[in-house]
């Protein structure tokens, strides 16, 4: 039970540290949130909720939350950084019926990265592209052994932008 407070504790500290502070309904992950999926992938993605970034490329530290709510299901949330004051919080995907632990989130660095719709899963839309060219880091929105998505910040609109990589 020690090593279960310790956990929690440990992970609460470091969101605090961040500045990530839950929206109401939500609260941050802790140890016994690592079942199902969580737990089965805990080597090869020790931290399956949580990303930290500089999405928009504007020299200040950014983070994304895949958050529990406190009346089931989740909500992914980016935390953008802000050098004179709290970030700014954007809820950019979540579900109120799904259990955390069957999604992820990952680092995706600037690069190149096909498309679901270039990869041929469906005819890509108007502006939709065949390849997502990432200019500054962006994360990977993942349902297990299932679909992908990557958020990335498109600086024209100045917001997150979903474009899917996998069905």
């Amino acid at each position: 039970m020690k090593s279960f407070a310790l956990a929690a504790f440990l992970l609460t500290l470091a969101a605090s540290q961040s500045g990530v502070v839950p929206p109401k309904g939500y609260r941050l992950p802790i140890e016994a949130d690592y079942i199902d999926d969580w737990k089965a992938l805990r080597k090869e993605l020790p931290e399956p909720y949580v990303v930290r970034a500089d999405f928009n490329n504007d020299g200040v530290a950014d983070e994304a939350w895949l958050l529990p709510r406190l009346s089931g299901g989740f909500g992914l949330f980016a935390f953008m950084g802000s050098a004179s004051g709290a970030p700014r919080v954007v809820r950019l995907a979540g579900a109120n019926d799904l259990h955390v632990q069957g999604w992820g989130i990952e680092l995706v660095t600037p690069g190149q990265y096909q498309t679901a719709c270039g990869k041929g899963y469906w005819a890509c839309e108007p502006g939709e592209p065949k390849v997502l060219v990432l200019a500054a880091p962006a994360l990977s929105f993942t349902k297990f052994e299932s679909s992908s998505s990557i958020f990335w910040w498109n600086a024209k609109a100045g917001r997150f932008t979903r474009t899917w990589i996998s069905d």
